[in-house]
């Protein structure tokens, strides 16, 4: 009986010079260009949901597959797009050449991103689900400085989004477009972001950005809420 090879982790696949493939191509896929090089669409999405979404599970799969072929896109949903492909080509035999590209492109686009907002723009949570990812990438690939500073802005991002008083109102009525996927993918990339803090600080020494003591308050207020609510 032939045997299964145990399919490695993140961390290991970073580090090693022998990943060994375990994913089944399609014959026909899309594909886009960069540079001299072409990146396999379907391939990336497939190895970004099957190696690095268990370590940040912040996305919907079904929800991201229903925009990720459009031809016509966001910033924002480019920008997301592109961390995923970096941090999946990290998760890959792959020459890391693809995966410098597409960190470099999604940078630019981030940055040209926040360059054309302006104070009345409604700020994207695929926006600050790209600066997180971006963060991981630079912590594993680049250095500690970079990834702390991407981090930093994913972190001020989610701040300007109020993400932390997300249970303390009913957000069906707040923002009527949003439903239960939206929900759960704030609140999911808020509490990465919070643990990325506290990992960070604890690792290297560095103050918190996200505060242990306003979500403390904000979860009191949000139970009061709930139990006046119910005795009504």
């Amino acid at each position: 009986m032939a045997s299964t090879a145990a399919v490695p982790s993140l961390p290991d696949l970073l580090h090693s010079d022998r990943c060994v493939e375990h994913i089944v191509l399609p014959q026909a896929r899309p594909q886009v260009a960069y540079g001299s090089l072409t990146v396999d669409l379907i391939y990336r999405d497939q190895l970004y949901f099957d190696r690095v979404h268990t370590f940040v599970p912040i996305l919907n799969e079904h929800r991201y597959h229903s925009w990720s072929h459009n031809s016509l896109k966001t910033d924002a949903q480019i920008c997301l797009q592109q961390t995923m492909w970096a941090l999946a080509t990290s998760a890959s035999a792959q020459p890391q050449l693809v995966g410098d590209m597409l960190y470099h492109s999604a940078v630019q686009r981030l940055e040209e991103l926040e360059a054309k907002e302006n104070a009345g723009q409604p700020i994207y949570i695929m926006q600050v689900q790209a600066w997180l990812l971006l963060a991981f990438y630079e912590f594993m690939r680049i250095d500690f400085r970079r990834g702390w500073m991407s981090a930093g802005r994913a972190f001020r991002l989610i701040q300007l989004m109020r993400l932390h008083e997300l249970d303390l109102f009913d957000i069906a009525l707040t923002i009527p477009t949003m439903d239960w996927v939206d929900t759960e993918e704030r609140r999911r990339t808020f509490w990465l972001a919070y643990s990325l803090d506290r990992f960070v600080s604890l690792s290297y020494g560095c103050p918190l950005t996200l505060s242990e003591q306003v979500m403390i308050n904000y979860s009191f207020e949000a139970r009061c809420r709930r139990n006046r609510t119910n005795s009504v």
